[in-house]
């Protein structure tokens, strides 16, 4: 089977170690608005996600989103919009 992990409202240190505890994980869903992104990637790459889907982000945050996916070309970011699917 496939493992995902969906966060609610992360706070801006966003520390996600204790709550993503398996390092196999094939998908994180991860609330943007309030974390640094290259805090949050650097943090899901660390606990092994494969891909990451960010959402409810705020638009001035998208070019430090971007920088942070340039930083992380090991894991699939994408950014979904309202009513997108995405495959696990």
């Amino acid at each position: 089977g496939k493992r995902l992990f969906v966060t609610g409202d992360l706070d801006y240190d966003c520390d996600l170690t204790d709550a993503l505890y398996d390092t196999d994980t094939d998908m994180v869903i991860a609330e943007g608005a309030h974390p640094s992104p290259v805090l949050l990637l650097d943090m899901l790459k660390d606990r092994g996600a494969k891909k990451v889907a960010i959402v409810h982000i705020w638009p001035v945050k998208y070019p430090e989103i971007y920088t942070a996916i340039a930083k992380h070309k090991d894991i699939e970011v994408i950014i979904p919009k309202d009513g997108d699917e995405i495959t696990v």
